[in-house]
């Protein structure tokens, strides 16, 4: 148990409930616990909230009352920090919110860690795509003033320069072009892999990768212009999310589009040389590469389950046993089995549950299934 020493009362002369005990900690305690076992802040947890939720696990269930008693709080001060644990999906509470229900630490931190995950993905793409504005901002920049920035940066104007300038650079390439495109629902990719016939005699040996959107599998225009890649030799895949557009060669030159309010809404494209903006492209690539999926496979792969197996999973790390979830998925308990012992297989796991929390870090267990699961246990 950890709280910090404002947030710790006078607790000694406080009765505790007749029907069941509370174990009270001295303050000193709980002064030496937050400054040594607090350990959960990077999921997003306040010292007061994880000392909390350590308290809160060492029974079943509270009174709110009692658990107030339990960390030396008001319980205005309790309510509000069971509700905050309540938000973590780390407690549950009753309709009145009278009582409390500490969640399993193996589901809850779980999710928790799953949605911490979620968003630094989020923040990551945030920031490639700060990084493509800020090159943007230089691109307008020098439009503006100058056409040439030292050799580190270039710009074209115009969907046929843009086409013509990436040819160029592409027909250059001496081991490798990589190139990230959004094309979709009807949009084309400025900096797309342009079509080997364009190309100007590229030297032999040169590996071509281009990774583009799930989407653009349902939109014709795209999914001709990627069979055609294929064709021409590019290895291809896709994947759920592709965080910008962008085309590197020989990992020293990358291609970004420009943003259409910086060139009066005509097709823009900006050449870049600089070191550091290269080798980010490029780490960023590599890391979607690695998840996306070939062209000539399903999008998502063999692994990725269908939502009946999604719920399945969720009831798994809830620990429904097979007759349960074979009721509430309304199959039977040999279906259930085989298709348990079919997710374990796909994701390596020992256990049933160990099964579930890996389906939740891979993000296919929404908080809200998990929810759901428990409660209806």
């Amino acid at each position: 148990m950890a709280l910090t020493a404002g947030d710790v009362g006078n607790v000694e002369n406080l009765p505790a409930p007749q029907d069941a005990p509370v174990r009270l900690v001295p303050p000193p305690a709980l002064e030496r616990a937050s400054a040594e076992d607090m350990q959960l802040t990077h999921l997003g947890l306040r010292p007061v909230e994880e000392g909390a939720y350590r308290a809160a696990l060492e029974r079943p269930s509270w009174t709110v009352a009692d658990f107030a008693r339990r960390i030396g709080m008001s319980l205005a001060k309790t309510e509000e920090l069971v509700g905050r644990l309540a938000e973590l999906d780390l407690v549950h509470t009753s309709g009145d919110r009278s009582r409390l229900r500490p969640v399993n630490p193996q589901l809850g931190l779980t999710a928790l860690i799953a949605r911490r995950e979620a968003e630094m993905v989020s923040s990551w793409h945030e920031l490639e795509r700060s990084r493509l504005a800020a090159a943007n901002l230089a691109a307008d920049f020098d439009s503006a003033n100058r056409t040439h920035i030292d050799g580190a940066l270039d710009v074209a104007h115009g969907p046929e320069a843009v086409r013509a300038r990436i040819a160029a650079l592409v027909s250059q390439a001496k081991t490798e072009v990589v190139s990230m495109m959004l094309s979709g629902s009807g949009y084309v990719d400025p900096v797309a892999m342009p079509r080997r016939g364009d190309l100007a005699s590229p030297a032999p040996g040169v590996r071509f990768r281009t990774v583009a959107m799930d989407r653009a599998r349902q939109d014709p225009l795209t999914l001709r212009h990627l069979n055609n890649s294929v064709t021409d030799g590019v290895e291809v895949r896709t994947a759920p999310e592709v965080p910008m557009s962008a085309l590197v060669v020989d990992a020293t030159v990358a291609v970004f589009p420009l943003a259409p309010a910086t060139t009066r809404h005509r097709v823009g494209a900006v050449v870049l040389r600089l070191p550091s903006v290269v080798i980010t492209t490029v780490e960023l690539f590599e890391r979607v590469w690695t998840e996306a999926t070939p062209l000539d496979q399903a999008a998502g792969g063999r692994d990725a389950p269908d939502e009946r197996e999604r719920e399945l999973l969720a009831l798994m790390l809830a620990g429904c046993t097979d007759e349960s979830a074979a009721g509430k998925l309304d199959v039977s308990v040999r279906t259930v089995r085989r298709l348990v012992a079919d997710l374990m297989e796909r994701l390596g796991s020992r256990s049933r549950f160990q099964a579930g929390a890996l389906a939740a870090e891979r993000g296919w267990i929404s908080a809200q299934m998990l929810r759901e699961s428990t409660e209806s246990r």
